[in-house]
């Protein structure tokens, strides 16, 4: 039964392991889209505050705003499906989480039970000496 608990045990900290390396993704990820969105609107502040531009300065400030916000797209694509990626983690987690303390506590039971059939079994073999020598002792006399 110790076997199985172990194994439980290293699944549900292989699983704990996962979980963690996808919160740090998630995390780097998202701190990514942050900061390509926090440049986008700094970009676009200070397009805002220039003043007459001929149109090739226009045309590559568009195309450049453009592949900015192409990029903030795919970046959040990228964080929502590492967000989905965690939250299965981390009900994979939990289901190893549960089955290793559910392990647990059946194989502390089945030791408590195990423990007090042998202190049944000692109580009794006490008890079937005690009257041998109880009724041994009485019949010498």
């Amino acid at each position: 039964m110790r076997l199985v608990l172990n194994l439980a045990e290293k699944a549900e900290s292989d699983a704990a392991t996962q979980l963690q390396q996808q919160r740090l993704q998630l995390q780097s990820q998202s701190d990514q889209l942050t900061q390509i969105a926090n440049y986008n609107q700094e970009y676009s502040t200070q397009i805002n505050q220039l003043g007459s531009i001929n149109v090739e300065q226009m045309i590559g400030q568009r195309n450049f705003m453009s592949q900015l916000s192409q990029m903030i797209q795919t970046q959040s694509e990228t964080v929502d499906i590492l967000r989905q990626q965690t939250e299965r983690a981390q009900q994979q987690w939990m289901v190893q989480y549960q089955r290793k303390q559910k392990l647990g506590e059946l194989i502390e039971k089945l030791e408590r039970e195990e423990s007090q059939l042998e202190q049944q079994r000692l109580q009794k073999e006490l008890d079937e000496i005690s009257r041998t020598m109880i009724g041994g002792g009485s019949a010498l006399h």
